[in-house]
């Protein structure tokens, strides 16, 4: 092999371990940067108000039938039934985030229901009110949001026991 060949690989083969060696420092620099905002996030409480209930193993079947027998649910102010998010699968299963006019799910501190998931995107989904109609909206997430194990790639009209995926948390739609 020719000399100028030889130094021309040389060079090429210390380039690429200098790029690896950044990418791992990367890796390892975000790592502890989550770590610290884990450990911050343990001390905040969240944007939306929890309305705890006992820890059941979760389960789809279970959740539905115990929406459906709370079919009079929660009324507001106004006499219309209060909505909720109920967590089935997560960080803590059978949470339970009233929905109001609209909350936001995603990784970002800003969104109402912050989930610490590396599936899910910053600003990931929205849930709204639109007239009487319950909506839910992917905001352009890269794993994308499903309803009833079905991909969303628009607006969707909710109804109670329907079941929403947003990473690897999963939540069931209850009055």
């Amino acid at each position: 092999m020719p000399i100028p060949l030889q130094e021309l690989l040389k060079y090429v083969v210390i380039i690429l371990l200098w790029l690896l060696f950044l990418r791992i420092s990367r890796a390892a620099w975000v790592e502890m940067r989550s770590e610290t905002k884990k450990s911050k996030s343990e001390t905040t409480t969240p944007a939306v108000a929890r309305v705890n209930s006992p820890v059941v193993t979760p389960n789809v079947s279970m959740a539905r039938e115990t929406v459906a027998r709370s079919a009079g649910g929660s009324q507001s102010a106004q006499g219309t039934k209060e909505l909720f998010l109920i967590r089935l699968e997560g960080e803590v299963p059978r949470d339970r985030f009233p929905i109001g006019r609209e909350i936001t799910l995603g990784r970002s501190e800003g969104c109402s229901i912050k989930l610490d998931d590396s599936f899910v995107s910053g600003i990931h989904a929205r849930v709204f009110m639109e007239g009487s109609e319950l909506l839910i909206t992917d905001l352009s997430s890269t794993n994308g949001t499903f309803v009833n194990s079905q991909r969303i790639t628009k607006s969707r009209k909710l109804t109670v026991g329907d079941t929403i995926m947003v990473g690897q948390n999963q939540f069931v739609v209850g009055v």
